[in-house]
């Protein structure tokens, strides 16, 4: 079974489109699937998915701890013998998860990427700025030799990352590195996957853009001095 965990803070007006694709995607297939969404009290995200799904399983806590730490929860109670993580922003598109699955056959972790082969991207150019400064300082810190850590689409046979996930410590958008990071510590194989993705306008990280770029910059040289 796929466990899909979908970290998801003030999506209640992004939410519905993208939950509405996963899920008929995934159901045409006849792919054993669960939705894990993990959001908070702050808007109705939590009614929008269940709305949408009736059958998602919600963690809904009573104020946000970040990104990481909601996948850290989601990932918890997975019980799947698959594990993936999906934006709730649909950017990605769902299509990507049967390239993934069939992916998987040869590697432990499939990452979607943005910038290999034959991927697709629509983003404003100071995003692209901006992931370029984030690239060359996780190269430089971490050793990481991926095009694209930050992509909002992960799958990994649960097996090979429990003892990974286990040991994670991130709450923000760092998650990513360290997961990765841990994951070649372990000697697992990551293959990257070129995907199609689009940005998606609105979100709580788009209003506060500058402050969610300096808060991922410290948190990665934190996480780097401190482990």
């Amino acid at each position: 079974m796929l466990s899909v965990v979908i970290p998801a803070h003030l999506e209640e007006k992004r939410l519905a489109g993208p939950l509405k694709k996963l899920v008929e995607l995934l159901a045409s297939r006849k792919i054993s699937f669960e939705v894990v969404l993990v959001t908070d009290e702050q808007d109705q995200t939590a009614s929008v998915a269940r709305r949408v799904f009736p059958r998602v399983r919600l963690l809904v806590a009573r104020h946000s701890e970040g990104k990481g730490a909601a996948l850290n929860r989601g990932f918890a109670v997975a019980k799947g013998d698959v594990w993936s993580f999906y934006d709730a922003d649909g950017a990605t598109a769902p299509e990507a998860f049967l390239d993934a699955l069939a992916a998987l056959r040869h590697a432990d972790v499939v990452i979607g990427s943005r910038y290999v082969g034959a991927a697709r991207v629509r983003r404003p150019w100071y995003r692209d700025w901006s992931r370029r400064v984030y690239h060359f300082l996780v190269q430089w810190l971490f050793g990481l030799r991926f095009a694209d850590t930050q992509c909002g689409f992960k799958v990994f046979k649960a097996a090979a990352a429990r003892s990974v996930l286990s040991r994670m410590q991130s709450k923000g958008f760092e998650w990513d590195v360290e997961f990765l990071w841990r994951c070649k510590k372990r000697g697992l194989t990551v293959l990257e996957l070129p995907v199609a993705w689009h940005s998606v306008p609105g979100g709580p990280v788009e209003a506060a853009k500058i402050r969610s770029a300096v808060t991922l910059l410290a948190h990665t040289v934190a996480l780097r001095f401190s482990r």
